[in-house]
């Protein structure tokens, strides 16, 4: 595998100008678990250029411009479940994005107006002669901001989108998106900040949906932060989703709602936090391997668990941070059952000399339906050259250890990287 890139940012006065290219092509792996008796290396190959422009005006006004531009080609294997079958099976992409901005005060309002477009174009070759897909999106929107007090601020705003989607089977769509929202923020005391948001969306395929969100952050004590938030949402099938090859025209929109509370406590070299979370989805949209089609799972879906993070400076040289999720996510057969009910990451991170600094991460993942447990280990080393340049030496699953993420799917073995970074 070789990665190239190159940034470049420039500011005189009022006119600001960014540019970035990279490259990357890398040999692969199988994308069918070579463990399950696949050998075929499915290698990648990716070139992106972006830029940005932005001026602002005499007047205080501020115009941005930006775009990008990607190809890329690769290899994949195919089947249900994953395997090699033969080794012409590859893909093409081609991807494009514009954005054009205006940032303006009218009086105490603040006001963003923005155009953006996007288009994807996919040609997939196979045994079965191949297949092609494109989509698109081009919309409008407007965001305003006004201080409604000193401790109050109201964020309103519109959008609309038109969406856009045709394949080689025949197969195509427009489907217009429209959306009205508006966030209040409010803090009634120095502790305390409250966030309300409403928003209304319209589908021109399904109608109408409202969804909000509340959201509180409280600070009983200098070191003490309580945070709450409850949400609703909703999630329209995508048009690959229903019309694509594995689609399913009759999919309705998902709806969902969502908990959290959580606390953080920080004090100099220590930081701890933690979070409960709840979340139920009706009309949850997933693949159903056995129909090898995308489908409604019946009834409610739940997940639910706690996440904890943890930092410390464990001497004036050496830190180190722990993360821990428990996911029960076992109340539908669906793809939510690919998490690890037991997810734990250990690092330390410090200074080996002046120069050279080091990191080593653990992950571990426990409990998983059908999969086995695994634990990988990576570590990094950085020398500082001088003059703004760094050489580091990567390895990631440095056990070689064997494992899956996804059912069937590989992971990369035993990897090493060598790679120079350089600014001026």
């Amino acid at each position: 595998t070789a990665r190239l890139s190159y940034g470049l940012q420039y500011k005189s006065g009022p006119t600001d100008v960014a540019l970035s290219l990279s490259r990357v092509r890398s040999e692969g792996f199988s994308a069918a678990d070579e463990s399950d008796g696949n050998t075929e290396a499915d290698g990648f190959a990716a070139n992106r250029i972006s830029a940005s422009f932005g001026h602002e005006l005499e007047n205080g006004a501020r115009l941005e411009f930006s775009g990008f531009y990607e190809t890329s080609d690769g290899e994949y294997d195919e089947g249900f479940p994953l395997q090699d079958g033969t080794p012409n099976e590859t893909i093409a992409t081609g991807q494009r994005g514009l954005r054009a901005a205006a940032i303006f005060q009218t009086g105490a309002v603040e006001n963003k107006i923005a155009v953006t477009t996007f288009d994807i174009d996919r040609v997939f070759a196979d045994d079965f002669g191949g297949s092609s897909f494109s989509g698109g999106r081009t919309g409008l929107s407007y965001q305003g901001a006004v201080d409604l007090s000193d401790n109050a601020r109201l964020v309103f705003g519109a959008e609309t989108t038109r969406e856009s989607y045709a394949d080689s089977f025949g197969s195509s769509i427009d489907r217009d998106l429209d959306g009205l929202f508006g966030e209040v923020t409010f803090a009634p005391a120095d502790s305390l900040d409250l966030t309300a948001t409403l928003r209304h969306d319209r589908n021109s395929d399904f109608g109408g949906f409202k969804t909000g969100r509340l959201s509180l952050a409280y600070r009983p004590a200098d070191k003490w932060t309580i945070r709450a938030v409850a949400a609703t949402g909703f999630r329209a099938p995508s048009p690959y989703e229903q019309l694509g090859p594995f689609g399913a025209p009759t999919l309705m929109p998902e709806e969902s709602r969502s908990l959290e509370f959580g606390a953080e406590y920080s004090d100099g070299g220590l930081s701890v936090q933690g979070t409960m979370f709840w979340l139920e989805a009706e009309n949850l949209i997933d693949f159903n391997l056995a129909t090898s089609t995308y489908a409604q799972v019946p009834g409610i879906s739940q997940r639910q668990g706690i996440e904890i993070e943890a930092e410390a400076e464990l001497s004036p040289k050496l830190s180190g941070t722990f993360a821990y999720t428990y996911t029960d996510s076992r109340t539908s057969a669906t793809s939510w059952t690919v998490a690890p009910r037991h997810l734990a990451t250990l690092g330390l991170e410090g200074d080996l000399t002046d120069k050279l600094t080091g990191s080593l991460t653990l992950q571990h993942g426990a409990d998983r339906a059908a999969l086995p447990d695994y634990t990988v280990v990576n570590a990094m080393v950085t020398y500082d050259l001088g003059r703004g340049t760094e050489a580091y030496l990567r390895a990631e699953n440095l056990f070689d250890e064997d494992y899956q993420l996804v059912n069937g799917y590989g992971t990369a073995g035993q990897s090493f990287y060598v790679g120079l970074r350089k600014s001026f």
